[in-house]
């Protein structure tokens, strides 16, 4: 990403931690770490996800499926993990992905877990992977981040600074993500006001930590002024609003068997700050006209006429805002 700055996050982000009393909390021995392993047929992709999930110790994991198939629906019951613990089966969760994932958390919570993981069955994983996902709350906190959000699923796309063995993130998404018992209740909490575009998610941030999502939003979608984004996109700036952050390992540590554009190139290494920093004026014009866009987006959708020329004046706003 272009606009490399010498700068660093991090004082913004103890400065937002000091404001909502964040703690920096490092998994310890004796904490329970649990996943929500969740499926809907594609078991050929299950299956390489759960023989790389099974060769790790030290999490239990809880089955949710939400299958079509006979195929699908049958895959809990033949498989048998050999390392691994599973320790519930949750069958026919409809509703799309979001209720599978609130489903997921909330029971994770309700089972008393201090960490609390999702993993979708695209994702297959490198040996050490589950290590290197709980060091990273320790790394981090080592910088003086509370960490909210973890993951070993890491794109460069996604990343607002590099730093040594980890990196602080914009976004993580829903495929691979390991919550504090804390950041998952505020996901759960909010999710049902989960709801955003590129420029008001770019609007946020700006707000929030300072920093400018504009070399991201081909990362985002490809046209913001229109794009509803799904709520995985919102889960990072719900815990920078409270205080708490994102991270991911340094390198990736996962295959995901779903992605095909090459814009999702994984993370191996990198240096320092990526996303620019926001000045004043900078967030004024954001805020000004994100407010805007947003009250003639909702006249547009009924006069096809004016919607065109809100494009032209998103395209005139990506070049020089």
């Amino acid at each position: 990403m272009a606009n490399q700055a010498k700068t660093s996050i991090i004082p913004k982000l103890i400065e937002n931690q000091k404001k909502n009393n964040s703690k920096i909390e490092i998994p310890k021995t004796g904490d329970k770490i649990g996943f929500a392993f969740s499926t809907k047929d594609r078991v050929d992709f299950s299956l390489k996800s759960l023989e790389s999930i099974d060769v790790e110790k030290g999490f239990d994991v809880i089955w949710v499926d939400g299958s079509d198939t006979d195929e699908g629906k049958k895959l809990p019951d033949i498989y048998k993990f050999k390392v691994a613990n599973l320790v519930e089966v949750h069958k026919n969760i409809k509703g799309g992905p979001n209720k599978a994932i609130v489903y997921s958390l909330k029971r994770l919570s309700e089972l008393g877990y201090d960490y609390c993981g999702l993993i979708e069955n695209d994702i297959v994983f490198e040996p050490g992977w589950f290590n290197k996902l709980v060091g990273l709350f320790g790394l981090a906190g080592k910088d003086g981040v509370a960490v909210g959000a973890a993951t070993v699923r890491n794109y460069k796309g996604r990343v607002i600074e590099f730093r040594d063995g980890y990196s602080i993130n914009w976004n993580i998404g829903a495929g691979m993500i390991l919550f504090s018992r804390e950041a998952a209740q505020l996901v759960v909490d909010n999710y049902d006001t989960f709801w955003s575009n590129g420029r008001r998610l770019r609007c946020e941030f700006a707000e929030t930590l300072g920093i400018d999502l504009k070399d991201a939003w081909g990362e985002v979608c490809s046209n913001p002024i229109n794009c509803r984004l799904c709520p995985d996109f919102v889960y990072d700036i719900t815990l920078y609003k409270n205080g708490l952050s994102s991270v991911g390992s340094i390198p990736s540590m996962v295959v995901d068997l779903d992605v095909t554009s090459s814009s999702k190139i994984m993370v191996s290494r990198g240096s320092g700050l990526v996303l620019g920093r926001v000045s004043f004026l900078k967030l004024f014009v954001i805020k000004i006209s994100t407010y805007f866009l947003e009250k003639f987006l909702n006249i547009s959708f009924k006069f096809p006429p004016f919607f065109r020329f809100l494009k032209k004046i998103e395209g005139f706003l990506k070049k020089h805002v």
